[in-house]
């Protein structure tokens, strides 16, 4: 037979086993032995002999030999039996700690079972803190671990591991990077609700960002949105502003650095910030009034200002507070001028003309006007040159200025029964 470790029989199955093999053992040695005594008795004295014997005092002592084994066999199996008995952690003395076999069956019974009891207690003081030291917090009912042998971070457990947790996996921070190769990060929430999805919550003194994406390769965007909701985009602070899902921007007050491109069907609005220019390019409309009852355009040649309705609204300059208007001629000494604070039309350089039948009415009800007629002739002094008619209306009298080779000024009207004429020629 093998020697027999307290390793090869630490189950009741394996007890049973060794307990067998040893009673096939002592059944080969009884058979045995009777076969050496088969061969001693040769003749029928010595079988008579050994009857003899068997009867007496042969009989009784092989008896006894059975029963001096079957107490050894129940020895054993009282053996093997106490050994097979798990120990539990209460079982630890002094006896099972010294003896190196016992000490190795008490730690498989107590933690190769699948569980371990630890013993809650406070945290370990600084100095008795070692790397790899595992102890339960009594204070926060929580497993902890030194990793650096100065400190201790939390074990967690299957059921209760926390983002936190995982964000200090291994060390602190060690575990905030996600290899997101196999999808996008989903966050879903199908609750009727106003709770967020996901939050940021930034108070440290820093000077850092709340989100900061970053795009090295690729032609995605770095930020995309599909909303088929009834809500905006985006939504700034304290509601003040929002961009709708329809790309409107509403707010109080916007700031807006850069360059700035508007862009129409036809025509686009630039705002250069380079030469601080607000740019409206050709054929793109300014317009003003709610239904777009003012228009200015420019479209390459000229400046068009248009009314929606003919004839209704006016081009004020100033109904508080004026100032001058001037129009400058191609040269920079060639001005027209209304000047506010002489409340005059003051035309430096140029001339006024009136065309064929044009009048130059004064007064609030067109009490004297100035007419140029072409197709009149003063007859009444053989003059086919028209004249230029200064009347009051019609019947009054009237003053006429003729021209001809010689410069001549006639004034014409009724004073009483008789007419007066003056004539400069």
């Amino acid at each position: 037979m093998e020697n027999v470790r307290f390793t090869d029989v630490d189950t009741p199955d394996e007890v049973c086993k060794t307990l067998n093999r040893f009673i096939d053992n002592l059944n080969q040695v009884e058979g045995k032995v009777l076969q050496i005594l088969q061969e001693q008795i040769n003749t029928d004295a010595n079988n008579k002999a050994v009857d003899k014997y068997n009867k007496s005092i042969g009989k009784k002592g092989f008896v006894n030999i059975k029963l001096l084994l079957m107490v050894f066999v129940m020895a054993i199996v009282m053996l093997f039996a106490s050994n097979a008995i798990a120990y539990v952690a209460s079982d630890i003395n002094y006896d099972i700690a010294s003896n190196p076999e016992t000490l190795q069956q008490y730690l498989r019974d107590t933690m190769g079972a699948g569980t371990f009891a630890f013993t809650p207690q406070s945290a370990p003081t600084a100095g008795s803190i070692s790397q790899g030291l595992v102890y339960f917090d009594s204070g926060v009912n929580l497993l902890k671990v030194s990793l650096d042998g100065s400190s201790f971070a939390t074990i967690d457990t299957a059921g209760g591991v926390s983002l936190d947790g995982a964000y200090d996996f291994g060390s602190a921070g060690g575990g905030r990077t996600i290899l997101a190769t196999d999808g996008a990060v989903q966050l879903t929430n199908t609750d009727n609700d106003t709770a967020s999805i996901l939050g940021i919550t930034y108070s440290g003194n820093t000077t850092g960002d709340g989100l900061t994406i970053t795009m090295s390769n690729g032609s995605g965007d770095a930020i995309e949105i599909e909303n088929t909701g009834s809500g905006s985009d985006i939504e700034g602070t304290a509601n003040t502003w929002s961009i709708g899902a329809d790309g409107a921007f509403i707010g109080i007050v916007g700031t807006w650095t850069g360059d700035q491109t508007w862009t129409g069907s036809t025509a686009n609005v630039v705002f250069d910030a380079t030469d601080d220019e607000l740019l409206v390019e050709d054929s793109a409309i300014l317009s003003f009034g709610d239904v777009a009852d003012v228009t200015f355009s420019w479209n390459a040649t000229n400046l068009l200002i248009e009314a929606t309705t003919d004839n209704v609204g006016q081009i004020v300059i100033g109904t508080t507070n004026s100032m001058d208007f001037k129009i400058f001629n191609d040269a920079a000494d060639s001005t027209v001028l209304f000047d506010i604070s002489a409340e005059a039309l003051i035309l430096n350089g140029w001339d006024i003309t009136i065309n064929d039948d044009d009048v130059l009415n004064f007064g609030d009800s067109k009490e004297f006007s100035i007419e140029y007629d072409e197709d009149c002739s003063d007859t009444e002094h053989g003059s086919d040159v028209p004249p230029l008619r200064c009347q009051r209306d019609a019947g009054e009298p009237k003053v006429s200025l003729a021209a001809e080779l010689f410069s001549r000024v006639r004034l014409q009207g009724n004073r009483g029964d008789s007419g007066r004429s003056a004539r400069h020629g």
